[in-house]
């Protein structure tokens, strides 16, 4: 599975169409299986979900050293994000996953969150549309 060198990455989430001149930018684009975004660079499907995507990858495809880390990857777009991570990706943008629904909000939002933070705090520029901004102590709501 080689990654020819990547300086920014989309991370694509489900919420939202995308439209192809808004993904031209980026040096590669990780979809999710069951999305519609169309010419993605990679599609990931982690649940078993039948699709016809091509490429698709799915859990075979990231090293058990990154899947094994004692870090919360609660989702989908948490893996990747991870996995963008080890492989030094200077710059990632996670689009379309602002995880809002009830149960996203609740378990799947303050992980993204924590791993936004942990990726901003190695150097990593991370953007995540529709997340976590700044996050201070005692100064507001969180999430």
């Amino acid at each position: 599975m080689a990654l020819r060198k990547c300086k920014h990455l989309a991370i694509c989430g489900n919420s939202a169409p995308i439209d192809r001149t808004e993904l031209a930018k980026y040096d590669e684009v990780w979809a999710l299986g069951t999305s519609d975004i169309i010419g993605a660079t990679r599609y990931w499907e982690f649940h078993n979900i039948p699709c016809d995507k091509n490429p698709l990858y799915g859990f075979k495809d990231i090293p058990a050293r990154v899947l094994g880390q004692a870090l919360p990857m609660s989702n989908s777009i948490c893996v990747l994000l991870v996995y963008a991570m080890s492989l030094g990706i200077p710059c990632i943008d996670i689009l379309r996953s602002p995880l809002i629904a009830k149960h996203e909000y609740l378990m799947e939002r303050p992980s993204l969150a924590y791993l936004v933070a942990t990726a901003r705090a190695q150097g990593i520029t991370v953007n995540w549309e529709g997340g976590v901004k700044n996050c201070i102590y005692m100064n507001g709501g969180m999430f």
